[in-house]
């Protein structure tokens, strides 16, 4: 016997939903799910035909990011840290507005796709409330949609940079591209000039300035030169000038190599990342008193071969003035080296070397500042030695100064001209060369751009894309279907399944399949039953005994007559929650299964209000239950034979006023005692028990109570409900029976498509071929 305590604690095991449940749901949702998905697929086809196709076209550049200068910074091969900042401030460089605004200028110049054909470009074009006002679009409206036609992707595990354009044209796509390149290049090629270029406009102030005062120089002694009737110095007065004019012309040259460099250095500084400049002022003001006197004596000996070469020209070719010289050259040699040396380790001790630099650089991000920082502190020393080389050349003018006064005061303003005449004509010589070199070097730089690959018009547009529209169509129709499905049943609280009553702890004790296909087959005529009565179709146990809504039923009967070891149920109560879920059809199949064990049933309708029982079998209404419990008939007069041995009926009298005074009468009672003596099992159709108190009455007088749920029809809450007022009246719990089941709609799929069948197919056949044979003899 199953106790209390074992049902709910079954009740609270069950109410656990299982992952093997969700493939029924989408099974039994699989129209909608096919629905939908169509639908969307159809949806993604026309979204397609209808949108105009768009073009791309894409130019690739490579960065170059291990070259000797970029902007005039030095740049090793540095690591993937670095690396990766270089290609992120490039693809910011492609993303500015300067850059648009070029590319918006140049497009607007240019006006047209095809010149020819005087297409002009789209994208220029004015807006609708421009037209008439102007020709073509402003800059700031160009920007605005560059801004949307082209995009910058890096390419992963390189260092090239796509650049992509989309259009309406295929032409214009390309043009897009090519434009957006070529003045990416230009800015590029435009930047890494800058230091030549700012070298370059130095040199060339400086050789205007030299050309201004030689023209008027040479002007002046001319002069002079007539006014005072002088041809010429006498020799020694002209070697001097000359000699002085070299030193003063080196000196000048030094004073401008000076300057250029410091240019350079302030470049550098300029060029710097913020986050060092800190550092790189503290470099600057670093300084090594072994080095600047180094520099000191090999700028005196450097000046001393110099003057001493300008003195004695005659000489050159002498031996021993060569054997002098060569000393000196060799003295100069060593202080070479020794500054070189010196300078190196002192440049080790502001910043120190990895172990390996050049292994080191192209990994740590910190061998790439160490070698920009070398480039400073070079950069520096370089200054101090022509610091020290241009104060060594004046004092050595200051002393060809002091014999200079002393020419004869008659041709001192001669000399004076001839002097600044000649040394300004040597600086112009030295400053053109200078100039020349720079032109030459600014030329020479071609940034760190290569251009890869030019755009071509694209034949094919690249969108709409038809298979990857249908794609992503199919995946969202799928996936709202999907969600469709699952939403519906989640919200869907009507019970489907039997284990939608097992998730509640209910468990059928039978499962009656969806009879509307068995009724089909009668064209919803009455049969005849064997003995040749006209039943109703729905009564399948009578009329088809071999369906398998007749075994359903057998099998409802087994459950129930054998559910208790102690005691057979004799008086048995079929009701549902609502009317229309098939409470009467069960009751009358379930008492013609009893019959059919050869057990004396008796069905009683008391359903006084709605009666069904008389119309399924073809018997009188009159006199019934209603007569009999008003004593207006006996027992005898209101018992009815049916069209199944072993099966009486009890049919519904007349109709009354209030029934359900009448089911709760003493009379009733009796009744059903006085039935068990004579019948094994007595069956009782009641109304539904949330519509009136009739079936909750009925369930205190009988043995078993069986509540039917409709498949589909039946919602959970109404359900809880009727077991909730059952349990107010009577301690037993119902027994449920899930009726009009429907496993194709249930689960999607149908155990006649995997081959099954019932196995008294045969059998059945042959009885309904009999069956048809008798009905058309009696016919």
């Amino acid at each position: 016997m199953r106790t209390e305590t074992e049902y709910n604690l079954r009740r609270v095991q069950a109410h656990q939903p299982l992952i093997r449940d969700y493939p029924a749901v989408l099974l039994r949702g699989k129209w909608i799910i096919l629905g939908v998905t169509f639908l969307s697929l159809v949806a993604a086809f026309v979204f397609t035909k209808l949108r105009q196709p768009t073009y791309q076209a894409s130019t690739a550049v490579m960065i170059q990011t291990r070259i000797a200068e970029s902007g005039g910074l030095f740049i090793p091969a540095v690591g993937s840290a670095i690396v990766t900042n270089i290609r992120q401030n490039e693809l910011e460089i492609l993303r500015s507005q300067s850059l648009a605004e070029s590319v918006a200028r140049r497009l607007i110049r240019q006006m047209y796709i095809d010149s020819s054909a005087r297409q002009m470009i789209d994208i220029i074009l004015p807006a609708e409330d421009d037209k008439g006002k102007r020709t073509v679009a402003s800059v700031e409206q160009v920007v605005k949609r560059l801004s949307t036609a082209v995009d910058f992707v890096t390419v992963r595990e390189s260092d090239v940079i796509k650049i992509i354009a989309k259009s309406k044209d295929a032409r214009e796509a390309a043009l897009l591209a090519n434009t957006f390149t070529a003045e990416y290049y230009n800015r590029n090629v435009y930047k890494s000039r800058e230091k030549s270029r700012t070298l370059r406009e130095f040199l060339q102030t400086q050789v205007n300035e030299q050309r201004t005062n030689l023209d008027r120089l040479e002007g002046a002694l001319q002069s002079y030169m007539e006014k005072k009737g002088i041809v010429s110095l006498d020799e020694e007065s002209r070697r001097m000038i000359e000699q002085l004019s070299q030193l003063e012309a080196n000196r000048d040259a030094t004073d401008i190599s000076l300057k250029t460099i410091e240019r350079t250095l302030s470049f550098y500084r300029m060029e710097l990342p913020q986050q060092e400049r800190m550092l790189a002022n503290s470099i600057v003001g670093a300084s090594d008193p072994y080095i600047q006197n180094l520099q000191g004596q090999l700028a005196s000996l450097e000046v001393q071969r110099d003057v001493a070469i300008s003195k004695n020209p005659l000489l050159a070719g002498k031996e021993v003035f060569s054997d002098k010289l060569r000393e000196v050259d060799q003295q100069i040699q060593s202080l070479q080296e020794k500054l070189r040396l010196r300078t190196k380790d002192y440049i080790e001790t502001l910043v120190p070397s990895p172990a390996n630099v050049q292994d080191q650089a192209s990994i740590n991000p910190s061998a790439y500042l160490r070698q920009v920082k070398q480039r400073i502190l070079e950069t520096q020393v370089e200054i101090q030695a022509l610091t020290a080389k241009k104060e060594a050349l004046n004092r050595v003018v200051a002393e060809y100064e002091e014999q200079f006064e002393k020419i004869p005061g008659r041709n001192i303003q001669y000399a004076r001209l001839e002097r600044g005449r000649q040394g300004t004509e040597k600086l112009f010589i030295v400053l053109n060369d200078k100039l020349n070199e720079a032109n030459i070097s600014e030329q020479s730089q071609f940034g760190h751009i290569d251009i890869i690959d030019q755009a071509a018009v694209p034949t094919d547009p690249s969108s709409p894309n038809l298979l990857l529209n249908l794609a992503l169509g199919f995946a969202l129709g799928f996936f709202m279907s999907i969600v469709i499905v699952v939403g519906r049943e989640y919200r869907d609280v009507r019970i489907h399944t039997p284990e939608d009553l097992k998730l509640k702890g209910h468990f059928p004790a039978a499962v009656v399949t969806n009879m509307n296909s068995e009724i089909r087959r009668f064209d919803g005529n009455r049969v005849l039953s064997t003995y040749g009565r006209p039943v109703d179709p729905h009564l399948l146990t009578l009329a088809d005994s071999f369906s398998p809504v007749a075994e359903s039923y057998r099998k409802l009967r087994t459950t129930v007559q054998f559910d208790r070891a102690d005691k057979r149920p004799q008086s048995i109560l079929v009701s549902s929650a609502n009317s229309g879920e098939g409470k009467s059809t069960t009751a009358s199949n379930l008492a013609v299964a009893y019959a059919q064990s050869g057990l004396m049933t008796l069905l009683v309708d008391c359903n006084l209000r709605r009666p069904r029982q008389h119309g399924i079998f073809d018997v009188y209404q009159t006199p019934g239950l209603t007569e009999l419990l008003t004593g207006r008939a006996g027992y005898d007069n209101v018992v009815q034979m049916t069209a199944q041995d072993h099966l009486h009926i009890l049919c519904s009298g007349s109709a009354i006023a209030h029934p359900a005074e009448l089911l709760s009468s003493d009379q009733m009672k009796d009744l059903l005692e006085q039935a068990k003596v004579e019948y094994d099992v007595i069956v009782l159709d009641s109304p539904p028990i949330l519509s009136v108190a009739d079936a909750s009455i009925l369930s205190t007088c009988v043995d078993c109570t069986i509540m039917v749920v409709a498949a589909g029809v039946t919602r959970m809450e109404e359900l809880e409900r009727s077991i909730e007022m059952f349990g107010a009246v009577s301690s037993s719990l119902p027994k449920f029976v899930l009726n009009m089941f429907d496993q194709q709609r249930a689960y999607g799929i149908s155990y006649k498509r995997s081959g099954y069948s019932y196995y008294g197919d045969a059998k059945r056949k042959k009885r309904r071929s009999e069956r048809t044979s008798t009905e058309q003899k009696t016919t």
